[in-house]
């Protein structure tokens, strides 16, 4: 509720909408393991005690606070010295009570930036250029220890959407380099069987890539692996003859790699009107790949982002 005392308008929200859905969400998942137990039981009435309830999964609290009222009081001040602002920030503000101090000091004060801050996390479009901003409500005191209120600017769309099933089918297990000006295909360089080695056949995907760790996207490589079939029995184990596996065929299957990429010819013209459809972003994603990239993905010994 607002009213014209800042000091007794109601600021606390409750809940966020997550957090709500969540607590929903760990009794339900309470309840489903309490019908799941109750069927173990009524199947084994005799070891009823060898089974046990899950504890409900703890939720922590995340309330929303109303700041509508607190933005527009800071609105009514612009133009007029911070000093002044900041004494009579007490008279229109209770800080008596937890929820008056946290509006007080933990949003009033920090949207008010009074001298340029330079600690990690603080972004700045120029070297000292703290009058702009990504968020609506910033502020900020100027030379003249004026309040005044930050330009709002809009953030760039980070994604350019394209077709990248199409750039994959394009590159069929290549990649595109550039040296100089030029751009030339870079494709894998295996050893063949004559040196001891594999001719084998790639492939490139275009996709999300994630694992426990973390979550990669763009091109990724696959070469075809003649996977041998083992012989099993009815059970499905697999039968040993002398100790050893009996391979009885190969069937192939498409396996994660990173091939070593040598120099090829230089992309023609129609390839280079392809190339240039291409957006900027999803070309340093194929670019990052070849070996006269600037900066070369790091490799990744254990496979993580699926090379």
């Amino acid at each position: 509720m607002s009213t014209k005392n800042l000091s007794r308008t109601a600021i606390e929200g409750g809940r966020t909408g997550s957090n709500k859905w969540d607590r929903r969400y760990s009794h339900a998942e309470t309840r489903a393991d309490e019908k799941a137990y109750l069927g173990e039981v009524k199947a084994d009435l005799e070891n009823f005690y060898d089974y046990d309830i899950p504890k409900t999964r703890h939720v922590g609290k995340d309330f929303n606070d109303k700041l509508g009222p607190m933005y527009r009081w800071l609105e009514s001040k612009i133009g007029l010295p911070w000093d002044e602002v900041r004494s009579q920030v007490t008279k229109d503000f209770d800080t008596r009570t937890t929820a008056g101090r946290h509006i007080v000091y933990d949003h009033l004060l920090r949207q008010v930036e009074v001298t340029p801050n330079h600690d990690y996390g603080a972004y700045y479009r120029g070297p000292e250029d703290y009058t702009t901003s990504f968020h609506y409500h910033d502020y900020y005191v100027d030379d003249n220890g004026l309040l005044q209120k930050k330009t709002y600017i809009k953030r760039k769309q980070k994604t350019v959407h394209f077709n990248t099933h199409q750039i994959a089918n394009w590159l069929t297990g290549r990649v595109v380099g550039k040296i100089g000006k030029k751009l030339f295909w870079f494709v894998p360089a295996d050893k063949t069987k004559k040196r001891g080695g594999t001719n084998r056949q790639w492939m490139t995907q275009w996709g999300g890539i994630s694992n426990y760790y973390s979550r990669t996207y763009g091109l990724r490589f696959l070469y075809l692996y003649q996977e041998p079939v083992h012989r099993t029995d009815k059970n499905g184990q697999t039968v040993l003859v002398d100790g050893k596996v009996v391979v009885e065929s190969y069937k192939s299957v498409w396996k994660a790699g990173r091939p070593n990429f040598r120099q090829d010819r230089k992309l023609n013209d129609k390839e280079l009107a392809f190339w240039n459809t291409i957006p900027e972003q999803y070309q340093i994603r194929v670019l990052e790949h070849s070996p006269t990239y600037p900066n070369p993905p790091k490799q990744d010994p254990y496979g993580y982002y699926g090379y």
